[in-house]
């Protein structure tokens, strides 16, 4: 018995150590408040009155820093599809969750990194503030409006994820495109979540098959840059430095419940994020003679949130909403609802 137990322990502290290897640099979130030029008028960025709700954004400077250059992430909810209807049912609306790399237009051709961008959700939304260990569903101070995953996703989820990544199978895609090789790398993850019927890394509260992941290549040298004038136009973009090309790496539909409850909001508001949560973003470069082999691969995380482009909290969702459907649902149908638009999704 004490033979087990020591075993245990010194499980956990390997699990630990393991887990504490996972870097995730922190650097601060803002919103479109923070750029100092003027962006067009019709961009996400413009104080000009728009119809509809406001669009969320997130914008991380300089997120990723690599040996010769750095890359800035904006994440925006909302551009194309911002509370709508139309997913089969008019109890659900939706909105596009888009994520967007930002890169110097100076970069020489031999500079530019070669890698992958994945993008997490939880049941179809942002993830909530996790309640596990000390966090118990809150978040330092220091950590506030910046890219720490600290209170969101916890370092055994991390250190999975990364092991479900170092075991995707490069021999069968090294001759891949970047973009193809991307893809078949989010398909294995996804896999893998959804093989997983426990909670991610063994610990936590958060269940790997609620999860779904979607990513896309980093851009190269002759990636298209993104030419959308909501996303700001000259040397004015949603990002910073604003000077910076912006190219689109992920996308991912967001659904929330066109009702919200009347009662037990605080319960919902621990397994929903709706549009104030987090989104888990993980950069996984390729590393080799032809840098475009996953042997060794160096994964990176940064949790990201969107806010109103003044920099104001997007809206409560269980505030702003209504309650019908939730009222006449319990919990499980409402998981089950979910988890059967979650699987359409990921067809």
């Amino acid at each position: 018995m004490r033979q087990s137990k020591l075993f245990i322990i010194v499980g956990l502290r390997l699990g630990l150590a393991m887990a504490a290897d996972i870097p995730n640099p922190v650097v601060k979130v803002t919103s479109c408040q923070d750029i100092t030029c003027s962006p067009p008028n019709n961009s996400i960025c413009s104080t000009a009155n728009s119809a509809g709700p406001p669009v969320g954004v997130g914008i991380a400077a300089n997120a990723v820093n690599i040996a010769s250059t750095s890359l800035s992430f904006t994440l925006i909810n909302g551009l194309d599809e911002n509370g709508f209807t139309g997913m089969g049912s008019s109890q659900y609306e939706h909105s596009d969750q888009q994520l967007f790399v930002g890169l110097d237009p100076t970069l020489g051709e031999d500079i530019y990194p070669s890698g992958c961008v994945l993008m997490m959700q939880y049941l179809a939304q942002t993830f909530p503030l996790e309640s596990f260990g000390d966090t118990d569903g809150t978040r330092a101070d220091i950590y506030k409006n910046t890219t720490s995953c600290d209170g969101v996703i916890d370092t055994f989820c991390q250190s999975s994820i990364s092991n479900m990544i170092r075991s995707f199978n490069a021999t069968e895609s090294n001759n891949s495109s970047s973009s193809d090789k991307c893809m078949l790398l989010t398909s294995h993850v996804n896999g893998k979540l959804q093989e997983n019927h426990s909670t991610c890394g063994g610990e936590g509260t958060w269940i790997a098959n609620f999860m779904n992941v979607t990513g896309g290549a980093l851009p190269g040298p002759s990636s298209i840059v993104n030419q959308d004038s909501r996303l700001g136009g000259g040397n004015c973009h949603a990002v910073l430095p604003a000077n910076y090309q912006l190219h689109r790496v992920a996308v991912m539909t967001q659904l929330y419940f066109s009702d919200h409850p009347s009662s037990e909001s605080e319960y919902y508001e621990k397994i929903f994020g709706g549009q104030r949560g987090y989104t888990p973003v993980i950069a996984i470069f390729f590393s080799g003679a032809q840098s475009s082999e996953f042997t060794d691969s160096r994964v990176q995380f940064s949790c990201l949130q969107t806010y109103q482009p003044n920099g104001d909290a997007p809206d409560n969702l269980f505030e702003s909403t209504a309650g019908a459907f939730l009222r006449k649902m319990d919990h499980a149908p409402l998981l089950m609802a979910l988890l059967c638009v979650c699987f359409l999704l990921l067809m």
